[in-house]
């Protein structure tokens, strides 16, 4: 194997130095504002999250009424569907009833 010789200054090794330290420091800096941007999008999440929330509750309440109303409607038609079929009874018993009444005036 061959010796290898390296002939390196007090200067060379100053500016090595000094770059690995302003490296680490960028690293440093480039880390911090990495990890404050993330806490900031875990926060926003968390609020993503809540308001989410809100508005599912909001969104089965609404649901629940609607559902309630169309109940009521169903139930308010089925209400006039009987009424009319009782009218229609009624006036299929009396209205025999009425001619013969009115053509007994008109005799009379």
């Amino acid at each position: 194997m061959a010796d290898m010789k390296f002939d390196v200054d007090y200067t060379s090794l100053k500016r090595a130095n000094d770059e690995l330290v302003r490296t680490g420091k960028v690293s440093k800096t480039s880390a911090d504002a990495f990890s404050k941007a993330f806490g900031q999008v875990a926060k926003w999440q968390q609020q993503f999250t809540a308001q989410q929330a809100k508005v599912n509750a909001s969104l089965e309440t609404q649901h629940q009424k609607q559902n309630l109303a169309n109940k009521s409607a169903k139930e308010s038609a089925n209400v006039f569907r009987q009424q009319a079929v009782e009218i229609e009874r009624l006036a299929n018993k009396y209205k025999p009833l009425y001619a013969s009444s009115k053509l007994y005036e008109r005799t009379v």
